[in-house]
């Protein structure tokens, strides 16, 4: 009865400090949350066999201490979050591939290729700059003629061509006969040869 209270209570105790530690996507986090994630499972197991509950407790607060101070420090010293977290990787500049990036990354040419596709990405050629980011997710621009249509450039394009367009109306509208004018106007002739007036 006593390893079930102290189960529950180290579920509780967990759930306390681990909101404490923020919460993020898996893909969202760095190197040291993650490590501070897996460190604080295994000790979870470990009050339960050995009945040390307390100390264990302090060991993840601690652990958890250390995770935001350092977030902390990320935040306000752009040279701790490098050190840290690291930055992103060019993967693809003008189009072409950059080999010696992918090697780095320990990354594959087809796994680039899966992650531009699940994007709806169809060419490489088609990319400006694509970066593997620090969480992993990859982040690109596409070349400026392969980019889709934005709402405002296409009302740019409308508002330049409604004068021309307008222009085109007036010129079908001033061509075109209408069959009731020569009702309206019985001295005009109509455009139909004489015989079959």
């Amino acid at each position: 009865m006593v390893t079930i209270g102290l189960a529950c209570l180290m579920v509780l105790a967990g759930i306390v400090l681990l909101r404490f530690g923020g919460r993020r996507a898996i893909s969202q986090m760095t190197f040291g949350s993650v490590m501070v994630m897996l460190s604080i499972g295994a000790l979870f197991a470990e009050p339960v066999s050995q009945k040390s509950p307390w100390l264990t407790l302090a060991v993840i607060a601690a652990m958890l201490g250390t995770l935001v101070v350092l977030e902390w420090l990320q935040v306000q010293f752009n040279s701790v979050e490098r050190l840290i977290a690291g930055k992103a990787v060019t993967v693809i500049e003008n189009g072409e591939l950059n080999v010696q990036n992918l090697r780095k990354l320990r990354l594959t040419v087809d796994k680039l290729e899966m992650r531009l596709r699940e994007k709806g990405i169809k060419h490489i050629g088609d990319v400006k700059t694509a970066t593997i980011e620090v969480n992993g997710e990859l982040g690109y621009e596409l070349k400026p003629e392969k980019e889709p249509l934005t709402v405002e450039q296409f009302e740019r394009v409308m508002q330049s061509l409604i004068p021309q367009i307008d222009a085109v109306l007036q010129q079908t509208r001033n061509l075109e006969t209408n069959l009731f004018d020569e009702i309206k106007q019985p001295n005009k002739n109509g455009t139909h040869p004489d015989i079959l007036q």
